[in-house]
């Protein structure tokens, strides 16, 4: 078995966290009648034995699987909603991040050039869109305002991404070439990947070079949109609309960064700091929240780590977090343990390992690692 296959065999924290989610996913799919788990692997296209190693975290799913499992979702009334297709999504990334194998990331990371390249179109559009909305100022003058700044903090951020892309992407050739291999299959590996790679960075070229030109029309928009807010007296609203968007994003974006390559008190002091400000309605406010909980516990701070999720559950109800609210309370009771009550964690440990064989049942995965923890604490206890 090559380096290659070992590496994509190792079973990463993230590629446990992507398996569960996917696992649950489809149980719950068969569980509404879908039918059997070969009936959707010939759905996917792929053997039975490949989606098991999907589901088990042996072998990290591709994302055009996770695509096809949507659209087999959505064929039966089963769609994901935005949170969950948006949670799945990150953890896809996560767990081709950390595989280690230079195939798998380099698929990866070709597909999600790919998304960037649709997302630069769709930035491309709506600056054209705000353009033409300035020129009949009018007739939708706010509105213009907003889309406008949208379309210019988008192709600033896109170009940021693109540019670590291809950073990225240089890392994965030479990942790609330190791989043990045999030397014939090693060869032709190397210039396919090559020629791919010349291709994408290519584009990558071209795409900054229109990014530039694009600045500077969005220069001269600014401009215009000084003007139009001197006219208008929208001062308010795009303060606000600037603050968030200026500043809020950006800053959580850093501190998701940090906190994936596990600079988590970084994470937790750039987060903290930004957390007050996203709406419990918007769909990233829960994923957010529960990071900044776990990275305080990953910080040094398990006390910190429990009033994070409390927090996070004087938030929302149980009913609104649905599946998740489990996930939620088991995480707060190994922290709570950690930070030395471990006899109280034990307790609601206890309590949620019923409540899990009661519903998923015994076998569940779910049920099986909250038993590991009720076992793994109680012997604390004892010791």
């Amino acid at each position: 078995m090559s380096s290659d296959e070992n590496n994509s065999r190792r079973l990463t924290s993230e590629g446990a966290a992507y398996a569960v989610e996917l696992r649950r996913i489809v149980d719950e799919y068969l569980a509404a009648g879908g039918g059997s788990q070969k009936v959707l692997a010939g759905l996917l296209h792929v053997s039975e034995p490949t989606l098991s190693r999907y589901l088990s975290g042996e072998r990290v799913a591709p994302l055009e699987k996770v695509t096809a499992l949507q659209h087999v979702l959505m064929s039966v009334g089963l769609a994901l909603d935005e949170s969950e297709a948006a949670r799945l999504m990150r953890l896809a990334a996560r767990a081709h991040e950390a595989s280690g194998a230079p195939s798998v990331k380099l698929r990866y990371l070709e597909g999600e050039f790919g998304r960037l390249k649709q997302m630069h179109m769709a930035a491309l559009i709506d600056l054209n869109t705000a353009r033409e909305q300035l020129v009949s100022v009018k007739a939708g003058r706010d509105e213009a305002l907003l889309r406008f700044g949208n379309a210019d903090i988008e192709l600033q951020e896109l170009g940021d991404r693109i540019r670590g892309l291809g950073r990225a992407l240089e890392t994965a050739r030479e990942d790609a070439r330190a791989a043990e291999m045999g030397r014939e299959q090693r060869a032709a590996l190397l210039e396919e990947n090559e020629a791919r790679l010349t291709s994408l960075q290519s584009y990558s070229q071209s795409l900054e070079v229109e990014l530039e030109r694009q600045k500077g029309e969005a220069h001269q928009l600014r401009a215009d949109v000084a003007r139009l807010k001197s006219e208008a007296r929208t001062d308010e609203v795009v303060t606000r609309w600037a603050f968030y968007r200026a500043f809020t994003v950006p800053t959580t974006q850093r501190a998701l960064d940090a906190g994936y390559r596990g600079d988590y008190a970084e994470a937790v002091a750039i987060l903290g700091s930004v957390i007050e400000d996203w709406d419990p309605d918007h769909s990233e406010a829960f994923s957010l929240r529960y990071n900044l909980a776990m990275w305080r516990g990953r910080s040094g701070d398990p006390a910190g780590a429990v009033s994070e999720f409390e927090r996070l559950l004087s938030i929302w109800s149980p009913e609104s977090l649905g599946g998740y609210y489990g996930m939620v309370r088991h995480d707060m009771a190994v922290w709570k343990a950690e930070a030395g009550d471990v006899a109280s964690a034990v307790a609601e440990l206890i309590e949620l390992l019923a409540e899990r064989e009661k519903a998923d049942g015994p076998h569940a995965h779910n049920t099986s690692l909250t038993r590991r923890e009720v076992n793994r604490w109680k012997a604390a206890l004892q010791a």
